[in-house]
């Protein structure tokens, strides 16, 4: 076996320690929480969950001192749970996305009373959500009832942004990695 020169050992372990990381850089742009900071709570985030499969059913709870916790939750449940909505009728409007996402949020009000308008601030602020209620005629209601119909609701960018970087970094690691591979093994084998 050829004795391989100190100054390509150090040059492998280097492109090999920018490699790893590369990954460990792109895993904490997908698991760290983005920073949401609405009106009416002290700390709140909401980020797009790891875990985007379709059958599973998202929770959502609140605690005694006015925490809020869901995971795995798509918008339309969110909003169901900040406007009190009972029935499929009573929401009207919106994207596809609202159904098919799904978010992790964790929010903390001021106090318990205030968890469900800080809900809504925080998906106005966060989804760009504007809302209003009208009076229609809905046939499984037997009646006019009240609908809150959705005006605007954006999906948040940033999100998109950091699945891109995370991709391009894992991609970029994956070639630096082989790159070091095929030195090495050219170096070993000589």
């Amino acid at each position: 076996m050829r004795r391989i020169k100190y100054w390509r050992w150090r040059t492998l372990a280097v492109l090999w320690l920018i490699a790893l990381f590369q990954i460990w850089i792109a895993y904490r742009l997908v698991t760290v929480p983005l920073p949401v900071e609405p009106t009416s709570s002290d700390v709140a985030w909401v980020r797009l969950s790891p875990n985007q499969s379709m059958g599973k059913q998202g929770f959502l709870f609140t605690l005694h001192d006015g925490q809020l916790t869901a995971k795995e939750v798509t918008l339309r449940m969110l909003i169901f749970e900040a406007y009190h909505l009972n029935a499929d009728y009573a929401l009207a409007g919106g994207s596809d996305w609202m159904n098919t996402a799904r978010w992790d949020l964790d929010a903390k009000a001021t106090s318990p009373t205030d968890v469900m308008p800080m809900l809504r601030t925080l998906l106005a602020d966060r989804f760009g959500l504007k809302v209003h209620w009208e009076s229609r005629e809905v046939p499984a209601a037997r009646g006019a009832v009240q609908v809150l119909v959705i005006d605007i609701v954006q999906r948040p960018s940033d999100n998109y942004y950091l699945v891109i970087v995370t991709i391009m970094m894992i991609v970029e690691s994956a070639i630096v990695g082989t790159v070091a591979l095929i030195v090495s093994w050219k170096w070993f084998m000589g």
